[in-house]
């Protein structure tokens, strides 16, 4: 009602104070409310558009009173001649920045970076010259100022034209500094971003024409108000201050359109819609900014900020990230690893081994990422004038939801770091991950005990600490917790009494754990199925068996579990022979090969108990069949049966045994009972067949094991 009110007035018209009437107020219909609504805001847009024209209608007569009839205690020609004392003033102290930023550059600012330099060393070089021309332009404002008192101090008008002209320096060289850092136009060597030469030069030009075209357009609005100008004249002003820069931004935002492709390119992540689309939502936003300003401006609601604030939270956001990244890369740089010699036995120079990431750099740039996001969100609560503590006295709900969001993710990540890091330490060997690629290894000595808990604890530490952070949130709304307690009991006894399924299979699973019965990475065997454990949750487990395929056994459906990767694995392999091998002979070669296998640097610590011979196991229609057996430990019996026959092999050559072999004689008889000759089509006839019942018996034999 108060801006009807001023627009009126400023308007000239008159302005009637009428008693509200004793009688009930008429009912209005549902359908008539949202026309009279749109008639009401036609009414305050007409209003605000009568109060502007009346406000530049007044403004010539300004102009002329102020430029022609200046009014004491301002003296004629006042605005050159303080246009002209704050060129002085400005050119001196720019000199003496000038002189003063060739001493700063040379003691403070670190050596350009070569091409291919780390990204600490870019960002301590970009990060070097904005300090320095930082304190370059204190140096020129602190002399301008100076120079202004001694040669115009109480002139008004030059005091005044002197303090817009120094707000409008002050915003555009920490805007401009700010852009130079970010887009390195003319040092390609030291630029963070992916932007070409071109193209970053050619958006720095565009963004300081816009800066310093807006900030002209501004010094003269804050002139304007200084000097009690209409405030239609003052709104126009800043309004094509607005305009200037929503289409600078604009032109700036589509000639880096490709920027977040090619980021996402270069840290090999998918590319999104948004990664291609972003300059369109970013002009769109910009767009709808301008008018909601202008409208606002029309129906006299403060609005100011739309376009500055998220510029502002951006760049704002930028710094600290920049400042974090320098800290990062310092305190939590690749580790080098530790090399014994750079020299190969043969001679030949080995190159060195790439450093290994700090653990704690992956959780020390997420939390930069969170801590550069609040930074960015604060400046934005801070321009709704949103203070710190509310009415009551209590800190605002907003800033508590913020914090605690804060402090939730960086503790989740830094928990996650840490469980991260440890299961990477106990980590156990899985199956089929030993050296050697043709490892024939079904079965894994599996992950350490706190390996196989730890991921458990994780999700519920990670359970933990999202109900804390939202229940925390939920208070600071004013929402009474205390029954949402209550409740979730209740819930939880109907959810155990109607799943009982799933709450045995959830205690059987913790007692399993408990008992240390299996662990990630174990050979088991359930009864119904059978495979190495891969992944475990609340209620059930993934088993892989060794052809591929997934088994998820639920807890409470286990009766009994037999685990073939503990402590260690009895291999007995089967050797057959002809007939009439000695078998002394046989053991003296099997306890000869045993003691060359503990002798073996690579094979030897394998052995728990060394290759024996059991003697003759049976005698089959065959030959002889003897049983060799080692000790060693689950997973390597696998290898260590290869190179056995691989090496009992070669011993049985050496001696001149050999291996028995299946051998099957066919006696074809005729109606006489004679043996018919081998050369007899009905002899050849009859071993074909005989052939092929023994293959179709190995092949039904062969499935049968698998």
């Amino acid at each position: 009602m108060s801006g009807l009110v001023d627009a009126a007035r400023k308007a000239g018209l008159e302005i009637l104070v009428l008693r509200p009437s004793t009688a009930p107020a008429p009912v209005v219909p549902a359908d008539a409310a949202a026309p009279a609504e749109v008639d009401s805001l036609t009414l305050r847009l007409a209003a605000g558009a009568d109060a502007m024209k009346a406000d530049l209608a007044r403004t010539p007569g300004w102009l002329d009173r102020m430029l022609y009839h200046p009014e004491p205690p301002l003296q004629p020609r006042w605005l050159g001649i303080g246009l002209i004392y704050t060129a002085i003033s400005m050119g001196i102290g720019g000199l003496v920045g000038w002189a003063g930023g060739r001493r700063l550059r040379a003691g403070l600012v670190p050596a350009a970076p070569l091409p291919g330099a780390s990204l600490g060393d870019r960002l301590r070089f970009l990060l070097g010259r904005s300090l320095v021309a930082v304190l370059v332009m204190a140096i020129v404002l602190v002399v301008s100022l100076l120079v202004a008192l001694l040669i115009g101090a109480r002139d008004p008008g030059f005091r005044d034209v002197f303090l817009s002209a120094l707000e409008a320096a002050i915003t555009g060289g920490l805007v401009m500094i700010t852009f130079r850092a970010i887009l390195a136009p003319w040092r390609p060597a030291a630029r963070v971003l992916p932007f070409e030469d071109a193209e970053a030069q050619r958006i720095f030009t565009t963004l300081r024409l816009t800066v310093w075209t807006a900030l002209l357009l501004s010094a003269c609005a804050a002139l304007a108000a200084r000097k009690e100008a209409p405030d239609g004249f003052i709104d126009l002003l800043r309004d094509c201050a607005s305009l200037v820069v929503a289409i600078g931004l604009v032109r700036a935002v589509f000639a880096a359109r490709f920027i977040f492709v090619r980021m996402a390119e270069a840290d090999l992540r998918p590319v999104r819609f948004w990664h291609r689309r972003w300059h369109v939502i970013a002009a769109v936003y910009l767009a709808l900014t301008v008018a909601v300003t202008l409208l606002a401006r029309l129906l006299n609601v403060d609005v100011e900020g739309l376009v500055a604030a998220p510029i502002i939270a951006v760049l704002l956001g930028l710094i600290v990230k920049g400042v974090g990244l320098i800290f990062i890369d310092h305190q939590y740089a690749d580790r080098p690893v530790r090399v014994v010699s750079d020299v190969a036995e043969a001679g030949t120079p080995v190159a060195p081994a790439p450093p290994v990431p700090h653990p704690w750099r992956g959780w020390a740039l997420g939390s930069l990422n969170h801590l550069a996001l609040a930074a960015a969100a604060v400046w934005i609560i801070s321009r709704w004038n949103i203070g710190l503590f509310g009415p009551d006295g209590r800190v605002h709900a907003v800033w508590t939801i913020l914090l605690m969001a804060l402090i939730g993710s960086i503790g989740w990540e830094a928990i996650r770091t840490a469980f991260d890091r440890r299961l990477a330490e106990e980590q156990g060997t899985a199956p089929g991950a030993e050296d050697d690629p043709e490892s024939e290894s079904e079965i894994g000595t599996g992950k350490s005990r706190l390996a196989t808990l730890l991921p458990l604890f994780r999700n519920a530490v990670l359970i933990a600490i999202l109900v804390l952070v939202s229940m925390v949130m939920l208070s600071a709304l004013g929402v009474d917790v205390g029954p949402l307690f209550a409740g979730a009991g209740l819930i939880g006894f109907a959810v155990g009494f109607g799943a009982q399924a799933l709450v045995r299979d959830v205690f059987s699973g913790v007692f399993f754990l408990v008992d240390d019965a299996f662990r990630v990475g174990e050979y088991i065997e359930t009864g119904s199925a059978k495979g190495t454990v891969e992944r475990i949750s609340i209620r059930s487990m993934q088993l892989r068996h060794q052809n591929g395929p997934l088994h998820t056994v639920p807890f409470g459906e286990i009766s009994q579990l037999t685990n073939y990767s503990r402590d260690w694995v009895i291999m007995k392999l089967p050797i057959a022979a002809r007939y009439g091998t000695d078998p002394e002979k046989v053991r003296k070669i099997v306890k000869k090969l045993g003691i060359a296998l503990l002798a073996d640097p690579e094979l030897g610590p394998k052995f728990i108990e060394p290759l024996k011979s059991q003697g003759v196991l049976e005698i089959s229609d065959t030959g002889l069949v003897f049983r060799v057996k080692f000790k060693t430990r689950p997973g390597d019996q696998f290898v260590l049966r290869k190179t056995v026959f691989h090496r009992i092999s070669e011993a049985f050559a050496k001696e001149g045994i050999e291996f028995a072999g299946r051998e099957v004689r066919v006696r074809v008889l005729d109606e006489d009972d004679r043996t018919i000759p081998a050369e007899d089509p009905r002899a050849q006839q009859a071993v074909a067949a005989a052939a092929g019942d023994i293959a179709t018996e190995a092949a039904q034999d062969a499935e049968s094991k698998r």
